[in-house]
């Protein structure tokens, strides 16, 4: 195979959903999951910056918004935005 890992992020209970870079940086990325979390990555660590359970159920994606924010979207029929300041 050309194609082959270069590190493993493990933190997530169950499915990951989603996963989306942060649109400036090269090291920032969310990642959303079957387990009701958000987990915010750097990719010089394989340890989770942040956490977060804000869904009540599955979080099915997330995007970033041009001022650090984090909205996410549930099987909980919600959106969410979350500040990183």
């Amino acid at each position: 195979s050309l194609i082959k890992p270069v590190q493993a992020f493990k933190s997530h209970d169950k499915w990951v959903s989603a996963v989306k870079w942060q649109g400036d940086s090269t090291e920032l990325f969310v990642s959303t999951s079957y387990d009701g979390t958000i987990k915010m990555w750097d990719i010089r660590s394989t340890i989770p910056i942040y956490t977060v359970k804000q869904h009540s159920d599955k979080v099915l994606c997330a995007d970033w918004t041009k001022s650090l924010r984090i909205l996410t979207g549930g099987a909980d029929c919600k959106v969410y935005e979350h500040s990183l300041k």
